[in-house]
């Protein structure tokens, strides 16, 4: 029997790569992930929605874990909670302020409910658009009306954090409600909670599964404005799965619980910074941003083309979240450890030759 997708995972796993993509796990962890555990709804089970057992006592904990009102399961990704998000908008108004970098389910919701967006976030810098500004949202508010909300990225896919609470406090002046897609950004509770967006939404989705030890599709909708709960309730009725997995949610509830319990012993700043600081003294480009978990690197300066030198990574064992022609972005997580790190220098140091024009940026203070 020819198994195509079951031979490239065990193929995979036997390759002993490093994992600098998603999901947040890096092949760490799970154990209880076995097939006599995938159930249904039964007797003792509970029922995913249901107002008590043990699946919404392990939502309570969750919500208790990031300080929110109310957190929901969502084993359809993220997704599933961004049309949720802007089902309940569409109560509100008939208009929406996005930031024009927003996920294409962002645009898939606006043509579904035939919501109107309003993009913010116009500044483009080469490769991506740059997020919204305070200044964007305000001038947004100001020529518009009917507007429902502000649904806005933040942590976006390279790292870059807005101005989340003063756009908060701006739309609050304007009786809107405030919303985020948090999905690359889960892990910022633990390792860097001034970037994470929690206290300063009504409501945002978190895709654990990106960066937290969560399988894919493992993701949260968190709600701390108990105005809009019934609202949220019924558009996740509709667009939630009426088959959740059980490892999933499982996943969902370790991987929170897990990070909290060793979140003193998570791979810190000070350790990402310097492994920025050793590859940029090989001579590469690299940089991270508000998210040190995003680690970048341009390969503007090699002698071979990007692409190329994306399978000189590969053929070592080194596999990447994203590589969109210019840069390459190394996605590490909670479960990323110091060996992992280490490996990826030693490849980067074995090629250094293929570097066209060594730049060394000033180093970055790690403490």
């Amino acid at each position: 029997m020819n198994l195509h997708i079951k031979s490239a995972l065990k193929s995979y796993k036997n390759k002993n790569a490093v994992r600098m993509h998603f999901p947040g796990h890096k092949g760490r962890g799970l154990n209880f992930v076995k097939a006599g555990n995938d159930i249904t709804e039964l007797s003792f089970s509970g029922c995913l929605g249901e107002e008590n057992g043990i699946i919404k006592n392990a939502e309570n904990d969750v919500a208790k874990i990031l300080g929110v009102k109310e957190s929901y399961f969502l084993t359809d990704g993220a997704t599933s909670g961004i049309l949720t998000i802007m089902h309940l908008l569409k109560n509100y108004g008939s208009k929406v302020i996005i930031s024009r970098g927003s996920h294409r389910s962002v645009y898939n919701a606006c043509e579904l409910l035939n919501i109107e967006p309003i993009l913010v976030g116009n500044s483009f810098n080469d490769t991506y658009f740059l997020p919204p500004t305070i200044e964007e949202v305000e001038n947004a508010i100001k020529e518009n009306s009917n507007i429902a909300g502000v649904f806005l990225t933040s942590i976006d896919y390279y790292g870059n954090v807005i101005d989340f609470k003063n756009i908060y406090n701006l739309a609050k002046k304007h009786n809107l409600l405030v919303c985020y897609d948090n999905a690359h950004g889960s892990h910022l509770r633990f390792t860097n909670s001034n970037n994470y967006v929690g206290a300063y939404a009504d409501i945002y989705v978190d895709s654990l599964h990106k960066t937290m030890p969560t399988l894919t599709q493992g993701a949260l909708l968190n709600v701390n404005n108990l105005n809009v709960v019934q609202n949220v309730k019924k558009a996740l009725l509709t667009f939630r799965t009426t088959s959740p997995s059980y490892l999933i949610m499982a996943s969902i509830e370790y991987g929170v619980k897990k990070v909290e319990s060793i979140k003193t012993k998570l791979l810190g700043k000070e350790n990402v910074l310097k492994f920025v600081n050793v590859i940029s003294s090989l001579g590469y480009i690299v940089s991270c941003g508000a998210d040190f978990y995003k680690v970048i690197i341009n390969l503007t300066n090699l002698q071979v083309s990007p692409s190329e030198f994306v399978n000189v990574l590969e053929k070592n064992k080194i596999f990447i979240e994203l590589f969109d022609g210019k840069n390459i972005i190394l996605s590490l997580s909670p479960f990323t450890t110091k060996a992992d790190l280490l490996r990826v220098i030693k490849v980067l140091k074995s090629n250094i030759k293929l570097i066209n024009k060594k730049q060394t940026l000033p180093l970055i203070k790690t403490t």
